[in-house]
């Protein structure tokens, strides 16, 4: 399964582009898929999507890295060896935080409360899954940069993408793997248990025949 296509190939780095430039916290990825009934293919995502992140941090963080262990190795003070330490652990941690998709359960959520999110729209937190999910889009712990329409112009292509759309409604599954579990099986969650919040949605939409997820673990 981890080989198939992203659905709109493009279009996913063209968003993930726009995205990274805003501060946007939320992982996602979308699959062309005929038939995701199958819920190995819905695990198979997650994994796939966390697998992808690890990767593109290790790049990321790949100079930092070496940073650390050139100021480790050439440290004068024991403070600063004990810092440097420090982070160099925590980062180490960071890039190697272990899940076991298969251990995760799931709830499946109400796809009525699938929605159009217009500019004027003033959620409250825990109104609504969608409306939580919109509210943790626009508010991540170092804010999402843009005005108010860019935002809202965000939102509506990333939940397009993944198939979250309202016209589809009647017609999508939507599962939730890790806020009704505290995603315990994951150490990726754990960041955002500390009080920002955890979201892994799995979403088929059987009209534009995809499967696409969103997660997120995000802290200051």
């Amino acid at each position: 399964m981890n080989t198939k296509n992203y659905h709109y190939n493009n279009q996913y780095y063209e968003l993930k582009n726009r995205l990274e430039k805003v501060g946007n916290v939320f992982l996602y990825d979308c699959w062309h898929i005929e038939n995701a009934i199958d819920i190995a293919y819905h695990r198979d995502i997650i994994h796939t999507t966390l697998e992808a992140f690890r990767e593109q941090e290790k790049i990321r963080t790949f100079s930092y890295l070496q940073g650390l262990e050139n100021r480790l190795a050439n440290a004068k003070t024991t403070k600063e060896r004990t810092d440097t330490q420090k982070q160099l652990q925590q980062l180490k941690e960071y890039l190697q935080f272990s899940s076991d998709v298969s251990q995760a359960a799931y709830v499946q959520l109400n796809s009525n409360s699938i929605v159009k999110i217009c500019e004027n729209t003033k959620p409250q937190y825990q109104q609504d899954w969608f409306y939580d999910l919109y509210y943790k889009f626009s508010d991540p712990p170092y804010g999402l940069r843009g005005t108010d329409q860019e935002k809202l112009t965000l939102w509506q292509d990333l939940t397009n993408f993944v198939g979250l759309k309202e016209d589809d409604k009647n017609i999508i599954t939507v599962l939730d793997w890790a806020i009704h579990s505290r995603g315990n099986w994951s150490s990726f969650f754990d960041d955002g248990l500390e009080w920002w919040g955890i979201w892994c949605l799995t979403i088929y939409n059987a009209n534009q025949k995809s499967l696409g997820c969103l997660i997120a673990s995000s802290t200051d």
